[in-house]
């Protein structure tokens, strides 16, 4: 057989053939050809394929053409030799020394890879009895986040908070957002701990300020009522039914003063207000049944039982709903129970519990039978209760004489009685009617969710009512519309009887909610 020389390629190919026998190929019209790399001689370490022009000999894989033959490269510089452990690779630096790259789980030190060391994990050895998971603290210690209905003992989870709590038979225990049992108490009865007692009743007729049979204070004037632990006297709780307190007419003080702590300049002047028309206010914030069976979604950002730790988030407040969102679930809920409707809505886009924007929105008044936002008179008026302190449940002073403005030690104010705020809320809202409610029977009016009502915003509205004025609307127009009692994020300050503060209707967060009223119509 003649043997053919074909000059090398430095080339690494992959050789189409057969181990050196021919190859049976076919040209266009079908006719067998003989494979062209017989015959041919590449030498050692070298292998015959077919290219372009015909056969070429390519070197193996390592070897580099030298001298018309296949042998080892000239010179690898620094790196010849060397070997990087973990399937690393060595390359020249700029400087013309050696260099690891190296593999995953491998760290580069010069020439070396080096097996990367993982320091041990305070989360190693935890399994969180088996129903949870561990996270690291701040602090770098092992905690464990446990299932629902699984409380969090440092490195365990201990099972079932409810299990054995009654609440007294007068309420439900349910899990609250630290994991721990909570009981949502029937009405007439309040939490505490793990128990539902019943409000103290005691006369406080004729009585000086001072300790009652609650342990509590009784008010000078306060009457034959029902008398809290923190020394109101709520003389109309019996005027909540079903969820719902009938507000009376009446006439107050909208605003604070200039030497109320922690006061805003838009909260002036101080004007005299007359609500001549009795209203029916919502005891709670709407919460996310209520608005998951009438809508039939549900936009809150914490609506799912993962999201609070709880096993169900239904009395929550809803949140993540926008002023359009507020006003479209008043409409609903008239046309559900067979009231007229207060707004006409056009133009939206975008649908209910969906962040609806740039609706046309036409308030048909005061006299509506319907379920409505409440004006920001009605919801100050109602959430004072005939209180004329910073909070209805008493002033933002501490025992010290310092101004509770921030969420730190509230030193001797009740706030943290009535209200879920930046103190003591975990910076997420609650469960609604956990709290104290205020002498009209509304819970939650200050904290927990912040409130939607139906006035357009005006920093300086208060200026044209001066004088007194008689069922404000609110400005004819504007930008932003009011919402009011700060939520479970705010400061103390923001909690105030007074505050007020503004979002564009198309706006929503997860502590912003609302609740309703209804005109008492003729």
């Amino acid at each position: 057989m003649i043997k053919r020389f074909i000059p090398l390629l430095a080339v690494l190919l992959v050789a189409c053939g057969n181990n050196g026998n021919p190859l049976d190929n076919f040209d266009a019209n079908g006719n067998q050809q003989t494979d062209s790399c017989i015959g041919v001689d590449c030498g050692a370490h070298a292998f015959c394929a077919v290219g372009p022009q015909g056969p070429i000999c390519v070197c193996e894989r390592g070897l580099a053409l030298k001298s018309g033959a296949c042998e080892e490269p000239l010179d690898k510089g620094p790196c010849k030799g060397l070997v990087c452990a973990g399937n690393g690779v060595c390359r020249v630096a700029e400087d013309g020394t050696a260099v690891c790259f190296c593999g995953a789980g491998y760290n580069s030190v010069g020439t070396k890879c080096v097996v990367d060391e993982e320091p041990s994990s305070p989360c190693a050895n935890v399994d969180c009895s088996g129903h949870g998971f561990c996270v690291l603290t701040p602090s770098n210690e092992a905690l464990c986040i446990c299932d629902v209905g699984y409380l969090s003992d440092g490195e365990d989870c201990i099972s079932a908070p409810c299990q054995g709590v009654t609440c007294s038979g007068h309420g439900s225990c349910e899990i609250d957002y630290r994991n721990e049992a909570s009981c949502l108490c029937e009405d007439g009865f309040i939490s505490e701990g793990s128990n539902c007692l019943e409000l103290c009743v005691v006369s406080c007729e004729g009585r000086e300020c001072g300790p009652d049979g609650c342990e509590g204070v009784c008010g000078p004037g306060c009457g034959d009522d029902v008398c809290q632990e923190n020394g109101l006297c709520p003389a109309v709780l019996g005027d909540c039914l079903n969820g719902w307190c009938l507000i009376p007419a009446g006439t107050f003080s909208m605003g604070s003063f200039e030497d109320e702590a922690c006061r805003r300049p838009n909260e002036g002047p101080v004007h005299s207000v007359t609500i001549t028309r009795s209203f029916f206010m919502k005891q709670t914030e709407v919460t996310q049944l209520e608005w998951v069976s009438l809508m039939g979604n549900n936009p809150s950002k914490y609506a799912t039982p993962y999201a609070l730790g709880v096993q169900r988030p239904d009395f929550w407040p809803v949140d993540q709903v926008n002023w359009y969102d507020a006003v479209h679930y008043a409409n609903a809920l008239s046309t559900l129970e067979g009231f007229e409707t207060c707004y006409t809505i056009t133009d939206c886009e975008g649908v209910p519990g969906k962040a609806p924007k740039n609706c046309t929105v036409t308030f048909n008044g005061l006299d509506c039978e319907g379920y409505r936002l409440p004006t920001e008179a009605e919801w100050e008026y109602a959430t004072r209760a005939e209180t004329t302190t910073a909070y209805w449940i008493g002033d933002n002073i501490g025992d010290g004489g310092e101004q509770v403005c921030g969420h730190g030690d509230p030193l001797g104010v009740l706030l943290p009685l009535a209200a879920w705020y930046g103190h003591n809320s975990g910076l997420i809202t609650h469960v609604v009617k956990q709290l104290k409610p205020n002498p009209w029977g509304l819970y939650d009016v200050h904290g927990n969710a912040g409130e939607w009502v139906n006035d357009w915003w005006d920093e300086e509205y208060y200026a044209t009512c001066d004088e007194g004025c008689i069922d404000p609307l609110g400005p004819e127009t504007g930008s932003f519309r009011v919402y009011r009692g700060g939520s479970s994020a705010s400061d103390a300050n923001e909690l105030r009887s007074a505050y007020r503060d503004r979002k564009s209707p198309n706006s929503y967060s997860s502590t912003l909610g609302f609740r309703l009223v209804r005109s008492v119509v003729p």
